[in-house]
């Protein structure tokens, strides 16, 4: 790569930014050449100073950069310039670890979107359910990309966003069989995400936030030992415990999962069944749920051992909120999260208009450590 400091003898454009924001770019300059950094910092200051539409189009507009360079150029900037999406993310781990201390968890969301495009030529798209137009009754399809993206929670100005540091494509069956490649699903995907970050950071202990697409042995069975999941999870889930230890001379295939337990439900409508008031942190502030724990052995998901899981919901008949967290015996923390929604990521990203009874919650120590 050429030296960074050659990028200044090229006319740039007049951004009208502070300087430390453009501080804080200066640690990626080693993912780029001097040209090609120059573009970067020029395309993430129009970002910040778009006010419309976050277009390409609009933000070197926003920057003041058409007299700069052909707009072409920056559109290749994406397709054709030397730096990869993955070494961005994986500096952006590191720069977020950084600033995090050291015995917290690095709380990581993981979710798919949906973007809406339009025209028949567009590259790997299809047809994908809308949630946001869909309803319980009429489901709605739109013709688009559907991203699985991977973002960690950072506490800022006493709020909580939700930075994305990497994503995948997910391509259908029909595309996959156009193109000859192998199909792989969302959870695969996102499954090769998390252990991007596990491995980007192995002295942080992470919890990866999911909902229910995402709460199965894909992405449970071989998680990182740094990793802890919390999904969602069915009332009717079909749980069993550890298998029995192998007895001498024994014959046969070994047990993979011992006797059938009863279902969540089932344990959470029981009587006596052991109800617990839960402080938790949602929106800025700190509400009260009632939620029963059932530490029991996962063996629906997983085949290899997974050890102790807690179930929690929400005691309401108006919106119950059923969650799994699934915890390694070795976990450095050494105790079981708990979480009244496995929605929780989605509060992060955007506010739901809901009541408050009905807001995803988040689990009490992330909300109030981070």
């Amino acid at each position: 790569m050429q030296p960074n400091h050659l990028a200044l003898e090229v006319p740039v454009p007049d951004m009208v930014i502070v300087g430390s924001f453009l501080a804080q770019l200066q640690p990626f300059a080693s993912l780029f050449t001097a040209r090609t950094f120059r573009t970067f910092q020029v395309l993430a200051c129009g970002w910040v100073l778009a006010l419309g539409r976050h277009t390409v189009t609009m933000a070197v507009r926003a920057a003041n950069a058409t007299q700069w360079k052909h707009i072409r150029s920056f559109h290749r900037f994406f397709s054709k310039a030397r730096w990869g999406l993955d070494q961005l993310g994986l500096m952006l781990v590191r720069r977020i670890d950084l600033r995090v201390t050291k015995d917290l968890p690095l709380v990581v969301a993981l979710d798919d979107t949906l973007g809406r495009r339009t025209g028949k030529t567009v590259a790997f798209a299809s047809m994908h359910r809308d949630p946001l137009r869909s309803t319980k009754v009429r489901p709605v399809f739109s013709w688009g990309h559907l991203w699985v993206v991977l973002g960690i929670t950072v506490r800022l100005f006493d709020k909580i966003f939700c930075l994305p540091v990497f994503f995948r494509l997910y391509r259908s069956k029909k595309v996959r069989a156009r193109y000859k490649t192998t199909y792989r699903t969302m959870p695969e995907l996102g499954a090769e995400l998390v252990a991007l970050v596990a491995k980007a950071v192995p002295h942080r202990a992470l919890v990866v936030l999911g909902d229910g697409a995402y709460s199965n042995h894909l992405l449970v069975e071989h998680r990182p030992a740094n990793v802890t999941v919390v999904g969602r999870s069915r009332l009717d889930a079909a749980i069993y415990a550890a298998p029995p230890p192998r007895q001498p001379g024994q014959m046969g295939r070994p047990r993979v999962r011992g006797v059938k337990l009863p279902a969540p439900g089932l344990q959470a409508d029981a009587k006596g069944a052991p109800w617990q008031s839960l402080e938790v942190f949602v929106y800025g502030r700190t509400v009260s749920v009632n939620a029963v724990g059932l530490p029991q052995v996962l063996r629906q998901l997983c085949t290899g051992p997974v050890g102790p899981i807690q179930a929690t919901r929400q005691r309401s008949k108006a919106n119950p909120l059923d969650d799994l967290c699934h915890k390694r015996p070795t976990d450095p923390r050494g105790r079981s999260e708990r979480s009244a929604d496995s929605k929780a990521f989605k509060s992060l990203v955007a506010p739901s208009r809901e009541p408050t009874s009905h807001r995803t919650l988040v689990h009490q120590q992330i909300g109030r450590d981070l």
